[in-house]
């Protein structure tokens, strides 16, 4: 086996060729993750369609799951749609979606309302991983960061007491 000169390879260039295989299958895995990422986003977005959501509403949930997807891709560089730990859902809510916010979108909270409908999307459709956070958690984490404050919970929340 030659290189693209049919020149033999010496024992020391193979570092190089594992070196460059490694990056050619990360990057094809990267792009792989990315294409599931907006193959998902188009499923989840007939997916709130079918289940009677505004289409206002459809369109604005759709929109901001894209754009989260694309800071934690961009900014934590995480590509993987199905990949969701506490850390990376608190850091792209509370830190990263704030600095990037969308024009429209007048609270970065809505971030945290917008990803819990994709969530659920993912448990029904079984793509969900349980590990390192299970759905419920992270539905349980968004809503705490939506609503952190009890008053902002509404009327049909009640709050026992010990």
């Amino acid at each position: 086996m030659g290189s693209t000169d049919d020149t033999p390879l010496l024992p020391g260039d193979w570092g190089a060729v594992e070196q460059e295989r490694d990056r050619v299958l990360d990057a094809r895995r990267q792009q792989k993750e990315r294409d599931l990422a907006w193959a998902l986003v188009v499923e989840f977005e007939d997916w709130l369609r079918e289940d009677e959501h505004e289409p206002d509403e459809v369109m604005t949930v759709t929109r901001t799951v894209r754009n989260l997807l694309q800071f934690k891709d961009d900014v934590l560089g995480s590509t993987d749609p199905l990949e969701w730990s506490e850390d990376l859902l608190r850091s792209l809510v509370s830190e990263v979606f704030p600095q990037k916010l969308p024009e429209g979108l007048d609270d970065p909270r809505d971030a945290a309302v917008d990803l819990l409908p994709f969530v659920s999307f993912l448990e029904e459709t079984k793509r969900w991983r349980k590990r390192p956070l299970r759905g419920y958690e992270a539905r349980m984490l968004l809503f705490s960061l939506a609503y952190p404050a009890p008053e902002d919970w509404g009327p049909g929340v009640v709050i026992r007491s010990s």
